[in-house]
């Protein structure tokens, strides 16, 4: 298990917090990276649960929060909480942590972020742009070294600008780009005009009556450093906007070829579906800022907001929510391997499917297998923004007999499922009939219906004598092989010959 503490608790390391409790109660072995510890020396103690809590963009959280003097505890999971001042003596070996994330902003050389390797801190990563190595999922997260302390995970508009680039680059050839931050506010932007703390004049007036030009944090040095094919190619300029949260790009290129604004908006939705398949959203509506609160895509590609200025020259328009994160960057890599169809991460196994028989898998296996021991190898984490699976999850509106079923599946009949490689997920309940569908070594074939036939609906018939039968929901062109399902049936219904002489 990672053991994760977390350096700052303003708008980032609580969203970070919240999504790191969201993914400890999947209880999935891939996926038990803990945050067990929160520093910072600015919040008041009892100020911790009530900015968890409460948020004035996203709105209140869901999870049970107990403030318990020096911790919290958070859906039953405990988080520590310390209000040091001095990194060098943050006591994160109280809780054994091995990784640190800085999320203030303030420590983004390599001087202050090597200031968190104390004893038994693994590695260090940061946020901001400075000297610390920097990553970008989808762009050149491949050459992490695993040696490395400290990285960094960049700002959120680098984040937000790579992805546009490189589809502009790799199929256009940009000669000459120009881009433009639009900032959103943070908490270091002043209400009203003062002048204490600031780095700028400008920076010293109220951020909430007007919008002025600010320091860009996707300058041409870091741009050169994530792609160094742009370097000299690439300028850049920002607006700091009174708005939170959300914010925007403005990219102006020049290419050396031909790019015809039509080209250019298949190019972006290719690569949204492909391979910057959810860092990069591409979307054809008439978007506005607010419809992108709680977007995890590094950047939405608004089709509608570009202009082709010439023939070889365009403006493109990319939206993006500073708080939220990404997705899989294992599942990433994986899809990038020629053969792999589907990718099933579960409690303790990875179920990859081939694309067609015709793919060998003693071929394919070497390089899945190399790819999935180098990432863990890595130490990075293998879900960062997926939706907890709520299939079972009990609603205020459900009858009692579907609050039965889905405890049977939760408890019974789910367990044994993923003893084999697969899933089972809860669709609906409706005329007596409960539908169900089979997900990674459980999809659709025909021994799957036999599998919920004689194992699945004779078990929930047994317990819930409102269950008349039991239908699966057939994705098309899901597979499995025989073996699996069968091995399945006989455990299930092992079992409910066992529970049934009871």
């Amino acid at each position: 298990m990672a053991k994760i503490g977390i350096n700052g608790f303003g708008r980032l390391g609580r969203q970070l917090l919240k999504i790191a409790i969201e993914k400890c109660k999947k209880k999935c072995a891939t996926d038990v990276s803990r945050v067990l510890m929160v520093n910072d020396p600015n919040v008041k103690p009892d100020c911790f649960g009530y900015l968890l809590k409460n948020d004035s963009l996203y709105g209140k959280s869901h999870m049970e929060i107990v403030e318990m003097g020096s911790c919290l505890m958070i859906d039953s999971q405990r988080v520590e909480i310390t209000s040091e001042s001095k990194i060098e003596k943050i006591p994160w070996q109280n809780c054994k942590v091995d990784y640190v994330i800085d999320t203030t902003g303030q420590n983004q050389n390599c001087n202050k972020a090597s200031a968190f390797l104390t004893e038994g801190i693994k590695k260090v990563i940061v946020t901001g742009c400075s000297n610390v190595p920097i990553f970008i999922v989808g762009i050149n997260h491949a050459c992490f070294d695993v040696n490395m302390k400290t990285v960094s995970a960049a700002s959120p508009s680098l984040n937000a600008v790579m992805p546009v680039l490189r589809v502009l680059h790799e199929n256009f050839q940009i000669q000459q780009a120009m881009v433009t931050e639009i900032q959103p506010l943070t908490n270091s932007d002043k209400i009203l005009d003062d002048a204490y703390g600031t780095t700028s004049c400008r920076s010293s007036r109220s951020s909430l009556t007007s919008f002025s030009p600010t320091q860009s944090s996707s300058g041409q040095e870091f741009v050169n450093r994530v792609m160094p094919e742009l370097e000299g190619k690439t300028a850049s300029a920002a607006i700091k906007i009174p708005i939170p949260c959300i914010g925007a790009i403005d990219v102006t290129a020049k290419f050396g070829k031909e790019a015809p604004y039509e080209v250019i908006k298949d190019k972006f939705k290719e690569a949204s579906q492909g391979y910057l398949k959810n860092i990069l959203k591409y979307s054809e509506e008439n978007l506005v800022s607010t419809d992108i609160i709680g977007d995890p895509h590094s950047c939405v590609f608004d089709a509608k907001a570009g202009v082709a200025l010439s023939k070889c020259m365009v403006k493109v328009f990319a939206w993006y929510d500073s708080q939220s994160t990404y997705c899989s960057p294992l599942g990433k890599m994986l899809f990038r391997v020629e053969g792999v169809k589907s990718i099933f991460l579960g409690p303790d196994f990875i179920t990859v499917t081939k694309t067609d028989d015709d793919v060998e898998w003693k071929l394919l296996k070497p390089e899945v297998f190399a790819i999935i021991m180098d990432f863990f190898a890595s130490g990075l984490p293998v879900l960062n923004d997926a939706t907890p699976n709520k299939d079972t999850e009990v609603y205020e509106d459900d009858d009692e007999t579907v609050q039965m079923i889905k405890e049977l599946l939760d408890t019974r009949i789910r367990p044994t499922v993923q003893e084999d490689g697969g899933d089972i997920i809860f669709v609906g309940f409706e005329d007596g009939i409960v539908k169900l569908k089979m997900q990674g070594a459980c999809s659709s074939c025909p021994s799957s219906i036999v599998t919920l036939k004689n194992g699945v609906q004779n078990m929930m018939q047994f317990y819930i004598p409102e269950v008349l039968g039991v239908e699966q929901v057939i994705d098309e062109g899901e597979k499995l092989s025989e073996s699996h399902f069968e091995k399945v049936e006989k455990q299930i219904l092992t079992r409910e010959s066992e529970e049934s002489k009871k």
